[in-house]
């Protein structure tokens, strides 16, 4: 299980798909936008919400005001980065996956 804090238009990276928080409703309320596929996926604490295969989001609560926390459930063998951390260096990432 990985948590990460993140506010609206910030990303993370699964696989190398990215994955970004386009609204933040409330402190266990938010959209994520699969970039890849065009698809949005409103995510709560009520429910996991498969995003990707293998890949359970849900929502953790508000850590500041805007910025939610998104617990991520995954198999260790699939890839999730911060964007930040992505775009630091991509070709090196795809070059380690492939």
């Amino acid at each position: 299980m990985l948590i990460i804090s993140l506010r609206e238009n910030d990303d993370f990276f699964v696989e190398g798909k990215r994955v970004v928080v386009t609204k933040v409703s409330g402190p266990n309320d938010f959209t994520l936008l699969i970039e890849a596929t065009g698809k949005q996926h409103r995510i709560t604490d009520e429910e996991a919400t498969e995003i990707l295969p293998d890949v359970l989001v849900s929502a953790g609560g508000y850590l500041k005001i805007a910025q939610v926390r998104i617990v991520i459930d995954a198999p260790r063998s699939i890839a999730i980065l911060r964007g930040s951390k992505f775009r630091q260096d991509p070709d090196q990432y795809r070059e380690q996956r492939a």
